[in-house]
């Protein structure tokens, strides 16, 4: 545009697995809205409720045991099937 802006338009958008990784999903949703097309599909996926339990376990655990390293906060979101 005059702004030197580029402005895209789209059919359709598609993450496989990311969402859960962003800290703002809500601000990537927003995002993907402003780029659709009018009847434009956003198929987002999460992954699942407990995907990294063990993960967040273990680190949790090594948190524990370090305190000198200052508290984890699992900045990561795997929503249940009701959310």
């Amino acid at each position: 545009d005059e702004d030197g802006e580029e402005n895209f338009s789209f059919d359709a958008v598609f993450t496989n697995a990311v969402l859960h990784w962003v800290p703002d999903a809500a601000e990537v949703v927003r995002g993907v809205r402003a780029v659709l097309k009018p009847g434009g599909r956003f198929v987002g996926e999460f992954g699942g409720h407990g995907n990294i339990a063990a993960l967040v376990g273990a680190i949790d655990a090594v948190m524990e045991r370090h305190p000198e390293w200052g508290a984890f906060r699992n900045p990561w979101w795997f929503p249940t099937a009701e959310e």
